[in-house]
């Protein structure tokens, strides 16, 4: 009968390559002769358990209960268990105990966060400040590692669009609709489907799913400004290297959402002689009597409604008759001067008794619920109740815009009282604002507006100057 014998390797077999502390299994039959040989399978080494510096152990369950009764007075405490782990107790009992490793690195104390008590229990936190403790013991600052971890971290589209907009915004009008509207746009438009997904995760299918065929057809401007921002996104992300290849929002997508043909749509207004009907309803109107003057100054002095609802009394030169607006309000960022008609003085005498502040912080039209600017909505919505279908910008410049032209008043003298730009040699040479040929301009204005004067004019004519 066959036996088994265990054994040594031998001097021959180690230079063969066998290990020197192998086990050699014989097979031995009856006559004593090896039948067989193999080696013997080595039992894995058992894994150490995992072991927490000796250090620790200066707290207990019912330290950190005492110290919690007495932060629930008031009394905050950092308490140590040794080799740098701490537990950082809050006064009251609103934010739970903080587990914290201190340590020193280049001269300076640091430290870094090892989640809350009881969630991460004694035992826990021992492991983990250990973990740290092994890190740097090795080279890495436990600091300086987790910041570079949090900025190697692929951000969401939400998150990428919110840093573009943030680095972006001051290069916009603080008080202009794009600056407003930007990140708006796309929180209502993109964020319910890309929001949330890391931006190295989104494919062209996922930008398509946002700007469904319906959005595309029926509001063609806004999806378009939608797309455009999806793929600035995209492309900052690309140059910070959080995603590779091509990007999710570019030609691929016209391919499907073909480009809506751009359409010029002039921003609506009245018939020049439906404004003393228009400015009649809006004083008969429910609106507040901050709405109503707001909307009828802005008539008078053909501006901007964004001007209006910002306008102070520091702006207003009463004797001179003259709203002085400052560059950083217009468009242009260029200073206006405006000449007051009798009728927009009148407007602001009513202005007066809004509120007993004219100081020259003061608003001219504050809003009766907070003293803010009205809002831009306040007034189209009382356009839209009174049945107008107009906007305020259309009825305040584009309507004035129609009467000069009506009225023969030269080209120039109806821009510059619009304050609109002037581009290649005009601009280049003529620095002048015309602004002693617009107060007759818009003292006849606001008589017509007013119902003063009928639509005859008597306005400047076109090449003549004013002393």
């Amino acid at each position: 009968m066959a036996k088994v014998k265990k054994r040594g390797p031998t001097d021959g077999e180690i230079l063969d390559g066998i290990e020197p502390d192998a086990a050699i299994v014989d097979v031995i039959g009856d006559d004593g002769g090896v039948i067989a040989s193999a080696i013997e399978d080595a039992p894995e080494p058992p894994r150490p358990a995992f072991k927490v510096a000796s250090v620790f152990g200066k707290l207990t369950d019912a330290k950190i209960k005492a110290a919690i009764r007495a932060a629930a007075e008031g009394k905050g405490s950092v308490i140590s268990d040794g080799a740098g782990l701490y537990l950082r107790i809050f006064p009251g009992s609103a934010r739970k105990p903080q587990w914290l490793y201190k340590y020193a690195a280049n001269g300076k104390r640091k430290s870094v966060t090892l989640g809350s008590f009881p969630a991460v229990s004694i035992q826990a936190a021992r492991k983990l400040a250990q973990v740290e403790r092994d890190r740097k013991a090795i080279g890495f600052d436990p600091a300086t590692e987790r910041r570079r971890e949090k900025t190697r971290r692929v951000p969401t589209f939400a998150e990428a669009a919110e840093a573009y907009f943030a680095e972006n915004k001051d290069r916009w009008r603080e008080d202009g609709e794009h600056r407003k509207r930007w990140i708006a746009v796309l929180e209502k438009h993109a964020f319910p489907i890309l929001g949330n997904m890391p931006i190295d995760q989104i494919e062209t299918p996922d930008v398509l799913n946002a700007l469904t065929p319906e959005f595309w057809r029926d509001k063609p401007g806004q999806s378009r400004r939608v797309l455009q921002r999806i793929r600035v996104v995209f492309a900052r992300s690309k140059a910070l290297g959080h995603y590779k290849g091509d990007n999710p929002a570019g030609e691929a997508v016209d391919a499907v959402r073909h480009p809506n043909p751009a359409v010029k749509r002039h921003i609506k207004a009245l018939d020049p002689g439906e404004i003393a009907d228009a400015l009649a309803a809006v004083e008969a109107s429910t609106s507040s009597e901050a709405v109503k003057l707001a909307f009828r100054f802005g008539i008078l002095c053909a501006s901007r409604f964004i001007e209006i609802r910002q306008a102070t009394w520091g702006e207003i030169d009463l004797e001179a008759a003259r709203w002085r607006i400052p560059a950083g309000k217009m468009k242009m960022d260029e200073p206006h001067d405006v000449p007051l008609s009798s009728a927009a003085l009148e407007c602001l005498e009513r202005a007066k008794a809004l509120r007993a502040d004219q100081s020259p912080g003061a608003l001219l039209f504050p809003s009766p619920r907070s003293g803010k600017p009205i809002s831009s909505d306040t007034l189209r919505k009382m356009l839209e109740k009174l049945g107008m279908d107009a906007k305020p910008h259309g009825i305040a410049r584009a309507t004035f815009r129609t009467w000069c032209a009506e009225q023969g008043v030269d080209f120039f003298l109806a821009e510059a009282a619009l304050a609109h730009s002037r581009s290649g040699v005009h601009a280049a040479y003529d620095r002048s604002t015309l602004y002693r040929r617009r107060i007759p301009l818009m003292q006849q204005w606001g008589e017509f507006v007013t119902g003063g004067t009928d639509n005859s004019g008597n306005v400047i004519p076109i090449n003549r100057a004013v002393a």
